[in-house]
């Protein structure tokens, strides 16, 4: 997030979910699509996922997992004959249909649907015959793939956005809303549990769920109660979920107040975004805060002159300025976009001269 490594917030939370995996003895984990948050991850962050999936096995007696819109399929199904010896399932490619499992337990027959992430174009290149000029269409397709039987439970894993969910700046969507789905679609199956959506939420009377994720990766996300859901599965029709929250190493929090309010608050090391409401700030304002919140990852000034955010790093607003026009743009920032007279430009010229460096 802003660039920020989440390598030990990852390790922690993943450990966490563990840890409630095993006090509540889940005979499954499902993980719903974006393992990684690019389609070429990082070697730490697969080590740590690796190390994940193997405690999960000795927890559970089954894994689920399919891939995103922000993973590469076949990235993340890579050695996925393998680590099936160990009832770990993963299913990153679309092949022409869900991949379905067949167990049972002491309530019946139970059938799990594996559907990772699909475009229109996915259902059109595998099966050319296939009427997928939509996202609608095209699960909708997929979907029809799968000879359910009515007299099982069955169970739907899915990476998609449900129409009327609601979303943060978290997820990337289709322009206008293209890749929306109906609800309807999911209406053959006892439980839908879907990846995609950052917010925690159920539709359709709690037959279709999103965990969201279980950090914040936004600031849009900053009241998000991360979770992880738990379903009891009981004979057909009975489906009964439960969330159990997490916890956070750095929490991810919007502080807003004036300079001596912020000042005076709890030192602390979350990653927060931080937006000083004075009249007048000090041109060191953003030196100051970053000693109460060193992990400060916006600066923001609100107030009758200006309404504009600085990025901390500073790097994309000096790169390639002259002193002069960074003072121009801090003076017009700072006076609601009045640019300063020729004799303060002048004035600050001949201080920079004097002194014998720059402004940087």
């Amino acid at each position: 997030m802003n660039d920020v490594s989440l390598l030990d917030d990852q390790k922690y939370i993943l450990e966490r979910i563990a840890e409630i995996a095993e006090e509540h003895r889940c005979d499954a984990v499902i993980i719903a699509g974006d393992v990684y948050d690019k389609p070429t991850p990082s070697p730490e962050a697969m080590e740590v996922f690796d190390g994940f999936l193997r405690r999960l096995s000795e927890i559970s007696r089954y894994v689920f997992v399919i891939s995103g819109n922000h993973d590469s399929q076949k990235r993340l199904e890579y050695l996925s004959e393998f680590v099936r010896e160990r009832n770990i399932f993963i299913c990153g490619c679309f092949d022409g249909a869900p991949e379905r499992h067949d167990f049972s337990d002491e309530f019946g027959d139970i059938s799990v649907y594996m559907l990772p992430f699909i475009k229109p174009q996915t259902v059109r290149e595998i099966c050319p015959d296939a009427s997928a000029a939509t996202y609608e269409q095209a699960v909708k397709f997929a979907l029809s793939q799968c000879e359910i039987d009515p007299s099982r439970r069955n169970i739907i894993i899915a990476h998609q956005f449900v129409t009327g969910a609601q979303t943060c700046d978290s997820e990337v969507f289709a322009v206008g809303g293209q890749d929306n789905i109906s609800a309807s679609l999911f209406d053959e199956f006892d439980y839908a549990a879907l990846g995609h959506i950052h917010g925690p939420q159920t539709i359709n009377n709690g037959r279709i769920r999103y965990s969201g994720s279980p950090l914040k990766y936004s600031f849009s996300e900053a009241r998000h109660k991360k979770s992880v859901t738990i379903a009891d599965v009981g004979e057909k029709g009975s489906v009964k979920l439960s969330s159990i929250p997490l916890g956070y190493v750095h929490d991810v929090r919007d502080i807003r107040g004036s300079m001596e309010e912020i000042m005076n608050m709890p030192y602390s090391e979350d990653y927060v975004r931080v937006t000083v409401t004075d009249e007048e700030v000090a041109p060191d304002a953003r030196v100051s805060v970053r000693t109460a919140f060193p992990n400060m990852m916006k600066f923001a000034v609100d107030n009758s002159k200006t309404s504009s955010e600085i990025d901390t790093s500073g790097s994309d607003i000096i790169a390639g300025k002259s002193s002069a026009e960074l003072f121009r743009g801090f003076y017009s920032m700072m006076n609601n976009g009045t640019e300063p007279s020729d004799s303060q430009l002048k004035l600050v010229e001949e201080i920079l001269e004097r002194l014998g460096s720059e402004m940087i």
